[in-house]
């Protein structure tokens, strides 16, 4: 189990003295932590936030370079700016998709209701008009066909 800390906390550097930095520069941001690993494929960096305890934005570094094999303080704390940028796009996302998702279950549920309120209607005054019909002749049997076609 993690202690709890009262900084964004950052593993994976090669400097604990830049972790250290990093941290002191964080240190009202205790929510967050960023890893670093190297890609296999394009041995960039990629740095992974996660927010208490749950990773929320992955980011392969293309851009900010590392100067002379290591990064300086502001270039961490420029990704880290980033990161939690792109976390913030990802819950307006998830929360626009959510609403989107909600708001099309309710339209079809109401369309359901709808059609079904129509359903019933008909049955409805279908079975007014036999009520209303006293014997059923060849004529009376038309005008009803005639008047359940027109429903």
């Amino acid at each position: 189990m993690q202690t709890p800390s009262f900084k964004a906390r950052i593993y994976g550097l090669n400097s604990s003295l830049l972790s250290s930095e990093f941290e002191n520069k964080t240190e009202t941001d205790y929510r967050h932590s960023v890893k670093v690993y190297k890609d296999k494929d394009t041995d960039l960096d990629v740095f992974i936030l996660s927010k208490d305890g749950n990773p929320s934005v992955k980011h392969l570094n293309t851009s900010i370079l590392p100067k002379n094999g290591s990064y300086t303080i502001e270039q961490l704390i420029k990704i880290f700016n980033v990161l939690k940028i792109r976390e913030a796009q990802n819950i307006v996302l998830k929360k626009k998709r959510d609403k989107i998702e909600h708001d099309f279950i309710n339209d079809l549920q109401k369309m359901v209701e709808e059609e079904e309120l129509e359903k019933r209607k008909k049955n409805e005054t279908i079975v007014s008009f036999l009520e209303n019909t006293d014997k059923i002749s060849k004529e009376n049997a038309k005008t009803l066909l005639n008047r359940i076609e027109t429903i």
